[in-house]
């Protein structure tokens, strides 16, 4: 693992980069290179480029960025392309963030898209917590590429050592 920064203040340190390799448990490695980061004023990540090449060779290249934050410094739209070796391209746009009053997240858009493809849709919304920040529930609808649109309601009723130990999920779409 090796990374470089740059100071922002003081104390204040941004990362403009990293390497990274790992090793699965069949001894096959996996490199990673995170870089190309730019910051806003605010000292906010707006875009950076991850290059991960697996143990087949394979590279894979992610560029994230466009990213839009609200005076409270939540994030409130990116936009993230994935493209393979092989040229397959993907894209993801996270919109329309809303947070609560103690920066937990309320709602969001999620399209996702291939290159010359169909789109998919994700509506998160519902969200609501607990004193602990704890998630107790949301609503989530996807519209997948061929329209199809299924809808999921989860309820935690239960929390054990910060995880949910009980949980309700309805699940229905519309086939």
């Amino acid at each position: 693992y090796k990374s470089a920064g740059k100071k922002k203040g003081k104390d204040e340190w941004q990362l403009t980069s990293y390497q990274e390799k790992t090793t699965d448990a069949q001894g096959r490695e996996t490199a990673r290179e995170w870089g190309e980061t730019k910051y806003d004023d605010k000292g906010a990540l707006r875009e950076y480029t991850e290059k991960t090449t697996g143990p087949d060779g394979e590279t894979a290249t992610k560029t994230w960025g466009d990213a839009e934050f609200d005076r409270h410094g939540n994030l409130t739209f990116f936009r993230e392309t994935i493209k393979s070796a092989s040229g397959r391209e993907t894209t993801r746009v996270f919109r329309n963030g809303r947070y609560d009053d103690h920066g937990r997240v309320l709602s969001y858009e999620e399209l996702t898209s291939e290159k010359d493809g169909p789109s998919a849709l994700r509506v998160w919304s519902g969200g609501r917590y607990n004193e602990r920040n704890e998630l107790l529930s949301n609503m989530e609808k996807v519209t997948d590429s061929h329209g199809v649109t299924t809808t999921r309601a989860w309820n935690a009723t239960r929390y054990a050592n910060g995880q949910p130990s009980a949980t309700v999920e309805t699940v229905t779409d519309d086939q």
